[in-house]
């Protein structure tokens, strides 16, 4: 690559060159590959709030000229030629396509018209940002004969529908499933409760995340039930299984005093133990950082309970019967393991938190990340970070060292951007703060030069107040006292 720096008229011209191996990609058509005019693209972003009662920064001047010249050594290529303008109120883009002596040529031409885009006109900057994505995005597809032709990629594919629908179809079977079971489900005669196996229990409630424990629950009240000819609602029982924890103990306890003439189980006040325990893990589960990690801890609680009916004089086909593995018991697993690996892996920060988190959380291979990429400086730690990434915090990041604010992202095309600012170099700061915790705060840094550097920012817990509040401190220690008497 050269580069050229104009002086007169402060252009940059980068020159280059390639010659690719393997340059075709498969495709359901034959062969593919695509060009971009990637600087072009990057200038036109989609903000991650569409909904905003604030102006988006839009970087302006800015003023981009792109040519892209693909030489084919192969003959018989034929290309139509194209000229094209889009023209509105944000920018105006030139694009012309022409193809002669086997060289395609691609042209494109953009200028911004404004350095912001108002609120109430996103919707309409969005529909023109689509139109300039197509626009400046070039597809050619290589035939069995050679021939080519251009392609335009309108949308990606929806993953998002993909994984709706086959998880709505795994529980589709489930259900179904376990209804045809239910009614070709054998009888064991003598059988008093459900009987399942340890391992089971344990394991089966860990990967359907808690639900079996509710459904064992309602079992064993269903046959508590239908021996004492009550009235009590073993569904409600099974769905708050840990409320009725206590009263499913004392019923088993009254059990075991008729039958062996003695408690085998437990002692009532270490049970009332185990409750408190069981009572604690499903509150602090929901509330606690580290509360998937005690989840694990939750079926084992409930042991003494699920051994006393296993070890029963029950037919022991009953206890094999429901101790099995079903077709349907192993999908769902498959489904919901998944989440709880999730859940242990992003509560020990492997993966992007949901909220703001101090840099003592971080592991030292992150960290070490954003000091080679030189997104941090080298010498300096980060005290606040926010990944709105989901599963891999190097495409996107904020955050905050000692002296310096920090953000970097992905672009469409996976090349990693960076912004950074020192605190004795910024001016001011904007703010909109999110409406919800579902939608992200926007931090807009701006420098004494004017220039402005744009932060996303997640509002759960408030912590974007306290990362504000960290920014504008350090701001002021870092600016001389003389300049701040002139404000």
């Amino acid at each position: 690559m050269t580069v050229d720096t104009l002086d007169d008229t402060g252009q940059l011209i980068t020159n280059e060159y390639y010659t690719i191996d393997n340059f075709w990609k498969p495709d359901n058509k034959g062969y593919r590959n695509d060009f971009y005019a990637s600087e072009i693209q990057n200038s036109v972003y989609k903000p991650e709030q569409l909904e905003r009662n604030a102006p988006m920064w839009f970087r302006y001047p800015n003023d981009i000229e792109t040519t892209i010249q693909i030489a084919f050594s192969e003959p018989n290529w034929e290309f139509e030629e194209e000229q094209l303008s889009i023209d509105n109120p944000f920018f105006h883009l030139e694009k012309r396509v022409t193809f002669k002596d086997s060289i395609l040529t691609l042209y494109f031409d953009y200028s911004a018209k404004q350095d912001h885009i108002p609120a109430d006109q996103i919707e309409q900057y969005l529909n023109a940002r689509k139109k300039l994505i197509n626009e400046t995005q070039y597809g050619i597809i290589k035939y069995g004969t050679n021939t080519a032709t251009t392609m335009q990629v309108d949308e990606e594919t929806n993953w998002y529908s993909v994984f709706i629908l086959s998880y709505l179809a795994a529980i589709i079977f489930f259900i179904a499933a376990w209804r045809f079971e239910v009614r070709k489900r054998p009888e064991f005669e003598g059988t008093q409760f459900y009987p399942v196996s340890n391992s089971k229990f344990v394991i089966y409630s860990l990967f359907s995340l808690g639900i079996f424990i509710n459904y064992w629950s309602y079992r064993n009240w269903k046959a508590i039930k239908e021996q004492q000819q009550s009235h009590i609602m073993p569904i409600a029982r099974g769905i708050f299984a840990p409320l009725f924890f206590i009263p499913l103990l004392l019923e088993l306890c009254k059990h075991s005093e008729q039958t062996f003439g003695k408690n085998k189980i437990m002692p009532v006040a270490v049970g009332f133990v185990l409750w408190l325990a069981i009572i604690i893990s499903e509150v602090v589960s929901y509330n606690w950082e580290y509360g998937t990690w005690l989840f694990l801890v939750t079926p084992v609680l409930w042991l003494p309970l699920v051994n006393y009916i296993q070890n029963l004089k029950q037919p022991e086909q009953a206890l094999e019967y429901h101790s099995q593995w079903r077709a349907r018991q192993v999908i769902i697993s498959i489904f919901m393991l998944p989440w709880l690996f999730y859940g242990l892996i992003y509560e020990l920060y492997l993966l992007p938190n949901s909220t703001i988190v101090t840099g003592d959380k971080l592991w030292s291979y992150q960290v070490n990340f954003l000091k080679r990429k030189e997104i941090i400086p080298a010498n300096e730690n980060v005290q606040y970070f926010y990944s709105d990434a989901f599963v891999d915090f190097k495409t996107d990041g904020n955050g905050i060292t000692e002296n310096t604010i920090f953000s970097y992202w992905e672009n469409e095309h996976g090349v990693l951007e960076k912004d950074q600012r020192r605190f004795s170099d910024i001016k001011k700061l904007n703010v909109d703060y999110a409406k919800s915790a579902l939608l992200t705060t926007t931090l807009t840094v701006i420098d004494h030069n004017g220039d402005e550097m744009l932060l996303f920012l997640s509002h759960e817990d408030d912590l974007d107040k306290k990362f504000v509040a960290e920014v504008e401190r350090l701001i002021k220690a870092n600016t001389p006292a003389t300049e701040q008497n002139a404000d």
